[in-house]
């Protein structure tokens, strides 16, 4: 709304914040809140994070709006959320729901994502639920996003404190779709909407329910009023769809598994992974960019780049997701047991018949340096190594210490102990290949393509294939 109308200053008996992007979905949702039995006043907050859809869907909402709700349009002209540039880590509107919840001009406040939609008796049911106590939930049906088949109740998920599956870690569960908070007795919960409570930018739903269990009473309704769309841009929970299973519920069409980097990142490994027949994870420095891979590192110098920390569980949630890992210029800045995390998560990624290829320093190259018999190779990487040393002069034992300490390695792995780590990782049996040279066609080249290993030259390289244990014993399988 842009003009003053007298009559919504008067305040409304509840108030249904939407965070949208403008998805078609919108109107769906929108409509059921029009649609609604009870006969009071209510106002629909609808928040703009970033205007992607169709802008004349605003005027089809306020033509539709029956005379006893008001539509209030917010847009501030930029977006809040770190993915698009803010300065909240919620990937989800960033403070947009918080913003929008203390702007309602009503006390009692519902809340409905644009890709959901309610039925008629929501809010009369969770307004005689709340009477009296600070909050108030209901419960949903699982709906499948291809034609919004409903599937089946959720009897597991959101169903409550001390109930359902996320009982034991996280005292339970109640979607943002469910959920009734009256602002006057518990408005100390609301910011927490722009406070996600995992890195990845999601998980400000289980925050604001951690804060209302253990802070506030709360009633529940007696049937579930919230039709839950399963998207599948977020991807399958596994334990959800093994849920789902066992009721004969699966959606037509099931949801990718998928990963959750931080915050922006998500959008494109989901992409990557919805459009890639052989999906490759490279995992470097983060300059690194082989074509046709997913490419990640600890700082990312393109959008397209994802954020890993390979310090860190690697942010895939789900197993056997990519054909081919290759691990390049990143190995020696870790410890040892740093190293062994790694590859243990890169053995959880890779599927069953997939390879992985590991680029390090050979430290066999570095030691030569040392000795006094000035072989092609050795004189190849001594001199490569003085041309980064400013005019110290031809100077093994400096170039030596540059490359061990300068370079900020912390491990140097040889072929021997590089081999066990895989192995003990449950790798098949390593080999052993010269830079940019593989029997398979998907890993030839690798190093070339801008490893994040600088201008070292490939004479340094200690490389290492080794396969899945489903991988079949010909490796000349790739495109």
């Amino acid at each position: 709304m842009t003009a003053r109308d007298p009559r919504h200053q008067i305040p409304f008996d509840v108030a249904v914040v939407i965070p949208t992007v403008l998805e078609p979905e919108l109107a769906q949702a929108v409509g059921s809140v029009f649609d609604q039995d009870y006969p009071g006043r209510v106002q629909i907050l609808i928040g703009i994070d970033v205007p992607k859809g169709d802008p004349a869907l605003r005027q089809a909402v306020d033509d539709a709006c029956p005379e006893r709700m008001a539509v209030t349009w917010f847009d501030a002209g930029y977006s809040t959320s770190r993915v698009h540039g803010g300065t909240s880590h919620a990937i989800c509107g960033g403070f947009l729901r918080s913003t929008l919840s203390f702007m309602a001009n009503a006390d009692r406040l519902a809340f409905l994502d644009a890709d959901n939609w309610w039925s008629p008796h929501h809010l009369s049911d969770m307004l005689d639920a709340i009477d009296g106590f600070d909050w108030a939930f209901t419960f949903r049906w699982f709906v499948d996003p291809v034609d919004d088949r409903v599937l089946c109740v959720d009897d597991f998920e959101s169903v409550g404190p001390g109930r359902g599956i996320y009982a034991r870690h996280l005292g339970g569960f109640v979607d943002t779709n469910c959920l009734m908070i009256d602002r006057r007795r518990a408005a100390d919960v609301l910011h927490l909407w722009g406070f996600p409570l995992v890195a990845d930018g999601s998980g400000n739903d289980r925050r604001i329910f951690h804060a209302l269990k253990t802070r506030h009473p709360v009633a529940w309704t007696r049937r579930p009023s919230v039709f839950y769309r399963l998207s599948t841009a977020r991807g399958a929970n596994e334990v959800r769809m093994e849920m789902l299973k066992r009721r004969d519920a699966l959606p037509k069409t099931e949801p990718r598994p998928y990963a959750t980097p931080v915050n922006r990142d998500r959008a494109t490994v989901n992409g990557y992974l919805s459009s890639a027949d052989r999906p490759r994870l490279a995992i470097g420095d983060g300059s690194w960019r082989p074509d046709g891979w997913l490419s990640g590192g600890p700082r990312p110098v393109a959008p397209d780049t994802v954020r890993i920390d390979p310090r860190q569980p690697l942010p895939f949630r789900s197993d056997g997701l990519f054909d081919r890992l290759a691990v390049c210029g990143i190995i020696g800045s870790l410890d040892i047991r740093s190293v062994e995390r790694l590859l243990a998560e890169c053995r959880r990624i890779l599927k069953p018949d997939g390879r992985v290829r590991v680029a390090t320093l050979d430290p066999v190259r570095l030691t030569d340096l040392l000795h006094a018999d000035r072989t092609a190779v050795r004189e190849t990487c001594l001199n490569a190594r003085t041309r980064r040393l400013s005019g110290q002069g031809d100077v093994p034992g400096l170039v030596l210490n540059r490359v061990i300490y300068g370079d900020g390695r912390r491990c140097l792995l040889s072929e021997d102990l590089l081999a066990d780590l895989l192995l003990r990782a449950g790798f098949g049996a390593p080999e052993r290949y010269a830079a940019d040279i593989s029997d398979d066609p998907l890993l030839r080249g690798i190093e070339g393509a801008g490893s994040g290993l600088g201008d070292r030259p490939a004479c340094e390289l200690l490389c290492l294939e080794a396969a899945g244990p489903g991988h079949s014993d010909d490796p000349g399988t790739g495109d």
